[in-house]
């Protein structure tokens, strides 16, 4: 299918012969036939306010509008009569040469084309060349009618922009994040040297592809929801999300926003992907490495606060410091438990003389440890104990029956050491 360009050019074109046959037919009509090719001149390559030329089969040129004169820098009496390829900046042909070219632009009915021009004064232009072909009554080719368009500004504008867009993707490429462009359809329209990595595919590939050509479904889904909400609010939306990938899960940061047009109409969707899997990965990592110093720590402060220690062959003793609730009390049981059996103890001492309080719940806790202790076969000696705590443990009633206590740690030891 013809580009809109091409179109144009070829109505353009089919425009220039309709006015070129109506100057003809306006010159019979006027009963004026010797001087045609002057009325030619005057009435429609005068009237058009462009540079025209035309030119017959030997290439010579027939036809010199005013504007024409202007632009290249020759008069209508200095350019009439000389070849066309003088005037184009092409190189010197042979007359056979120049009939055949003449011939292959015979053969076309319209044609476009850009040069270096150098004017008669020494200005360097880049002009554009459309060429018509007109022909007679026969359909045969009698001459070519060319417009001559001054594009240097044009061409300057338009290297500016291809400098600029090579400059922009050579930015992108070189950009660690994948970059893409969507239309308002989601199709691609642009993507970096990341995104081609990615996919596996070339630019071209993935030129007009969907997300859902692309992605499962569920994803292509999410993706739509969130470019139709950053269309919708007409501002930028920034989240996370993980994807599949042969090198496994990729998590990434994206910021996604709309495109907008000249009259701040949304025109395309733009999104940068930042990878952010390695920083998820070393922050999962140092999580699991500070639950894992915590809970070193905790271990470290659960032996400081419950620290058994030998005191003789058979003989182990279990200082208690600090607030004892009912998590602390299991520990406590715990660790005297498996003092008497690592140690073999007879006798295990219960210094409660550092513990600031006590209920009864707790107590009966140190009391349950004791009895378990017994079943080890080993005697459990309770030192340390205030007035308070005494009155504790004689709520416990005959739970409490049975057990040794003394005074202090010292003669709790005293006592251990004359079993």
């Amino acid at each position: 299918m013809k580009d809109d360009a091409t179109r144009i050019a070829e109505l353009e074109a089919e425009v220039r012969v309709l006015r070129a046959r109506v100057a003809e037919l306006e010159a019979k009509a006027a009963g004026r036939p010797a001087s045609a090719e002057v009325s030619f001149d005057e009435a429609f390559i005068g009237s058009l306010g462009r540079a025209t030329i035309g030119w017959n089969l030997e290439g010579l040129v027939t036809r010199w509008s005013e504007e024409a004169a202007r632009l290249l820098g020759y008069s209508r009496q200095q350019a009439l009569g000389m070849l066309i390829t003088d005037l184009m900046g092409t190189h010197k042909r042979t007359p056979e040469e120049l009939r055949q070219w003449a011939d292959r632009m015979m053969s076309q009915p319209t044609a476009t084309m850009r040069a270096q021009y150098m004017t008669s004064d020494g200005r360097a232009l880049q002009v554009q060349w459309s060429h018509t072909v007109l022909c007679d009554a026969e359909g045969q080719p009698t001459e070519v009618l060319s417009e001559v368009e001054d594009v240097t500004d044009q061409q300057a504008t338009e290297r500016a922009l291809r400098d600029s867009q090579r400059l922009l993707l050579a930015v992108l490429d070189n950009t660690p994040s994948y970059v893409f462009v969507k239309d308002m359809q989601g199709r691609f329209l642009l993507v970096n040297r990341q995104v081609e990595a990615y996919l596996g595919k070339s630019r071209a590939e993935i030129a007009g592809l969907t997300d859902y050509d692309i992605f499962s479904r569920d994803v292509a889904a999410f993706f739509h929801r969130q470019d139709e909400e950053a269309l919708r609010t007409g501002r930028a939306m920034q989240y996370e999300q993980t994807l599949p990938s042969p090198d496994g899960p990729l998590s990434y940061l994206a910021l996604k926003f709309p495109v907008l047009d000249a009259q701040a109409n949304p025109m395309a969707i733009a999104v940068i992907c930042t990878d952010i899997t390695e920083r998820r990965r070393a922050e999962e990592e140092q999580a699991l490495l500070r639950d894992q110093v915590i809970e070193a720590q905790k271990a470290a402060l659960r032996e400081l606060s419950t620290p058994l220690m030998p005191l003789a062959e058979g003989v182990v003793a279990l200082p208690l410091v600090g607030a004892i609730d009912a998590q602390r009390a299991e520990e406590i049981m715990d660790t005297l438990l498996d003092g008497v059996n690592r140690y073999g103890a007879h006798t295990a001492i219960l210094d409660v003389t550092g513990v600031r309080n006590m209920d009864i719940d707790v107590a009966g806790a140190l009391v349950r440890a004791a009895r378990a202790a017994e079943l080890l076969g080993a005697r459990v000696v309770i030192t340390g104990i205030r007035g308070e705590l005494a009155q504790t443990l004689v709520h416990l009633g005959e739970g409490f029956g049975g057990l040794t206590t003394r005074s202090t740690l010292r003669a709790g030891i005293a006592w251990a050491l004359r079993r």
